[in-house]
């Protein structure tokens, strides 16, 4: 099922659509680099939970690169170009996939939801601050609501949301 999963997300991702859709500008990822745009988001998220120079490294040995070294600074760059929705796209893909093809677990035929919310502190920087203001009665707290819906049956999160609040 993983297998099968990280499959169908890697064609995805392939797509010239997904590519067009989900990069910041049309300049980027047009030249011929190290890491290409699908395997920027494929290092993205193999890297979830560790340091970014160990993801990178773990990376270049499981994906057999033709590359040996990728300093965390380009990689820090080449993430910027890549819009943050890409992720929630990925996030949908991945949940319709498992949902079409899991012999998934129920409780009298119905999934077990659960939403959790929390309130995240921004960077303060005067872009946030002119586009959002800051939250009532502070000089320079920028928070946005983030909410998680979980499926507790099968632990996966089909959804989440973020807003950016005053």
């Amino acid at each position: 099922m993983i297998q099968n999963l990280f499959h169908f997300i890697k064609k995805s991702i392939t797509a010239k659509q997904f590519l067009n859709t989900f990069r910041k500008s049309p300049k980027d990822f047009t030249r011929n680099r190290k890491v290409t745009f699908t395997a920027m988001i494929l290092l993205i998220l193999s890297s979830l939970g560790r340091s970014i120079q160990a993801g990178i490294d773990e990376f270049i040995i499981t994906m057999n690169t033709d590359f040996d070294t990728y300093s965390k600074q380009a990689f820090s760059k080449r993430r910027q170009c890549i819009k943050p929705e890409a992720f929630l796209e990925i996030l949908k893909l991945s949940s319709e996939f498992f949902y079409e093809n899991a012999d998934f677990k129920t409780f009298h035929n119905y999934k077990i939801l659960a939403v959790d919310g929390s309130k995240i502190d921004l960077p303060y920087n005067k872009q946030l601050m002119d586009k959002y203001g800051c939250q009532k009665g502070t000089k320079n707290s920028i928070q946005a609501l983030a909410s998680c819906l979980t499926d507790v049956m099968n632990n996966i999160v089909p959804d989440t949301c973020t807003l950016l609040c005053k």
